[in-house]
């Protein structure tokens, strides 16, 4: 019982692999850390991570390192029920890619969480599915940027979100949440966005070309919440 506890790993190269690390807690979630401290990979394949909080908040995971972070087939949860937690990947000088993934932080009773994901080269998601629901308000997701400032998350270089992903921060009974996906250049925006009634997307690269695939999830999000487009250049 009690809140879950903290888990803090650090080495120049990580290969998580078929494992299952967890920091639950009945009245809130821990924390678990990893930190490259080179520009070594931290590749995470087949790997569930978890800190949950049965009654209370949800904990925290955050990855940060120099070089590639890769998740293959992999679950991270910080999910709460008086409010998600925060799920933060970030490589200040290399790529961030999800692929086949998923990324929880809902809040079951209260808020959605936070989740900011972003690599200073490419940030990518590949049929990689991201929540941070809440029942009286959503969550804030941060793909590429954070031009809130709230995460500290680098600005990418190139965003690529495919088809078969999509993210989530409606809210069950309250306003919704907020979404950005952002980069000095959005190469491929076609996954599937909902804010939520009250909810804001704000898409904001310094270049950005609106085809029609584009445009297609654009509509769609506009069926959800309100979206921003706010680019230097492009079309």
């Amino acid at each position: 019982s009690g809140s879950g506890g903290y888990i803090d790993l650090s080495s120049n190269e990580f290969y998580i692999q078929n494992s299952r690390i967890l920091a639950n807690g009945s009245s809130g979630g821990g924390a678990i850390s990893v930190v490259g401290v080179s520009a070594g990979l931290l590749a995470v394949s087949n790997g569930f991570v978890q800190t949950n909080g049965e009654a209370g908040p949800g904990g925290t995971i955050i990855f940060t390192t120099l070089g590639d972070i890769n998740l293959i087939n992999s679950t991270l949860m910080a999910n709460g029920f008086s409010a998600g937690g925060q799920v933060k990947l970030v490589s200040n000088s290399s790529s961030v890619a999800l692929q086949n993934s998923v990324v929880q932080t809902n809040g079951g009773n209260g808020r959605g969480g936070q989740v900011g994901i972003s690599g200073s080269v490419n940030t990518t998601l590949i049929n990689t599915q991201i929540s941070a629901t809440g029942n009286i308000r959503g969550g804030d997701v941060y793909i590429g940027y954070d031009s809130t400032n709230t995460t500290s998350i680098p600005f990418s270089k190139y965003l690529n979100i495919d088809a078969g992903s999509s993210i989530n921060a409606q809210a069950s009974n309250g306003s919704g949440g907020f979404i950005e996906t952002s980069g000095h250049y959005v190469t491929q925006l076609l996954g599937t966005f909902r804010v939520g009634q009250g909810g804001t997307w704000l898409i904001d690269p310094l270049d950005y070309t609106v085809d029609a695939a584009s445009a297609a999830s654009i509509v769609a999000g506009l069926n959800s919440g309100n979206v921003t487009i706010n680019a230097s250049t492009g079309s």
